[in-house]
Formats: structure tokens, C-alpha cells, sequence
């Protein structure tokens, strides 16, 4: 399945190569948790630090979000995509671990 990124940018614009990068980035989520449906990023380029938030929809009616600010708009990117990535591992190894767990009551005597 494909994910599906959207990117906002408010007061201001970024250039081509920026916007690439940022898109990059961020489809790469979906290899920490396949079933992420949706990516939306927004950029907010006002005041002296920029402003990322990411966020996520995935089936089974579960949400994710990333907020990050910095001066320069990459650190800040990559703050808000690592913050996404420990949401998102942390969600399927909780998916896993759930699967894994014995049935209640299975090999006792």
C-alpha cells in the first residue's frame, strides 16, 4: 500500500528541492508502520523559528502527530520525522506484542 503525502506550507513558500526533500522524508515513515494510509505535513515559515507538524492516519482508526520547531526549517523536519518514527515503532511493536500473547489460561495445568 501506498502512502499518500500531502504538504502545506504557510507564510511563505519553499523551493522545489526543499519540498522534495520534506516529501522524501517523510513516505519513508511508511516503513515503520505499513499500514499508514495518509501523510500530511505542514510548514509554517512565520516568526523566527519554523514550525513542522506531521501527522497520520492508519487503518483501524489510528492518529498520529509530530510537532517540531527550530530556526532552520531541516532541523525542525527531521525533528518532527523522528518524533513520527518513535510513534510509529512504538505502535507496531504494541501491535506485535499483542498478536504474540499467549491466550489467558493457554499451557497452564
Amino acid at each position: 500500500m501506498e502512502v499518500k503525502v500531502t504538504l502545506a506550507v504557510r507564510h511563505g513558500h519553499l523551493t522545489p528541492e526543499h519540498q522534495a526533500e520534506v516529501v522524501g522524508l517523510v513516505e519513508n515513515l511508511h516503513h515503520y508502520f505499513e499500514r499508514l494510509g495518509t501523510l500530511a505535513v505542514t510548514v509554517d515559515l512565520a516568526g523566527p523559528e519554523k514550525q513542522v507538524e506531521i501527522t497520520g492516519h492508519a487503518d483501524h482508526k489510528r492518529d498520529f502527530a509530530a510537532h517540531a520547531a527550530a530556526p532552520e526549517l531541516m532541523v525542525a523536519v527531521h525533528a518532527a520525522v523522528a518524533k513520527m518514527k518513535q510513534q510509529l515503532r512504538h505502535t507496531k511493536e504494541a501491535v506485535q506484542d499483542h498478536r504474540r500473547a499467549p491466550a489467558h489460561g493457554a499451557g497452564a495445568e
